[in-house]
């Protein structure tokens, strides 16, 4: 919260908000509460503002996805 309130890029930020909660992980279930951090920052981050098929694919691709697979 801290960080989308006072970064200089606040779109961005209202942007990794939002497809986290779309990719939401259910925090009760095994490990997953463990992997969240990774997932925000290796899968949500890099991809926010880019193309929805590659939030996609690295979505499914992440250790978060590997019980799904």
């Amino acid at each position: 919260m801290v960080r989308a309130a006072l970064s200089q890029r606040q779109l961005y930020e209202v942007m990794v908000d939002f497809w986290t909660n779309h990719f939401n992980v259910f925090l009760g279930k095994g490990a997953d509460r463990f992997l969240l951090p990774d997932f925000i920052e290796h899968t949500i981050r890099p991809h926010a503002m880019g193309t929805f098929q590659d939030l996609l694919i690295a979505s499914a691709e992440s250790q978060c996805s590997a019980p799904h697979r």
